[in-house]
């Protein structure tokens, strides 16, 4: 008898080894090697994964968390952290942006936080833009006051700070 039950938990131990893992989705949370968003959000967004590409309105705030993110859309405030971010054609109150290259382009923002290696701001800014990075290129219209630590500073020919 003891053999039997042994044996049983030994099988069902061995056989839990090789169910395969798949990634859940749940309303607003997604989790995968790749996450693609297309379609409209009626929540906030929770999103990581190795690489993450919104194209939707996002009704809340968007978390996310990856090694490439590529914005596009509206949401009420993004927060992303990863290594590449591309946000482009984004409408948004606030975006919190940590990463090593970033880049903001067409976009609709009222306050920029940023922090990474490279920033490269190509979109007008209705508020204030706090940044921290080794270089911030600036060539777009800022409607407010800018406060950068960075090594170095460029300033395009599209450069306009009203702050």
């Amino acid at each position: 008898m003891k053999k039997k039950g042994l044996l049983l938990v030994l099988v069902l131990a061995i056989g839990m080894i090789f169910v395969p893992v798949q990634a859940k989705s749940f309303k607003g949370f997604h989790a995968d090697e790749e996450v693609t968003i297309n379609k409209d959000v009626n929540s906030s967004l929770f999103a990581a994964g190795e690489s993450i590409d919104v194209n939707a309105t996002v009704d809340g705030n968007s978390f996310l968390a990856a090694n490439e993110i590529k914005l596009s859309g509206t949401h009420d405030s993004i927060f992303a952290a990863g290594k590449d971010i591309s946000i482009d054609e984004v409408y948004t109150k606030d975006a919190f942006v940590a990463g090593q290259n970033i880049k903001i382009e067409s976009s609709t923002i009222r306050d920029l936080f940023a922090a990474g290696d490279s920033v490269k701001i190509k979109s007008d800014i209705d508020g204030n833009v706090y940044v921290g990075c080794t270089t911030l290129t600036i060539d777009s219209y800022i409607n407010g006051d800018v406060y950068i630590a960075a090594e170095t500073i460029k300033l395009g020919e599209n450069a306009v700070i009203t702050g």
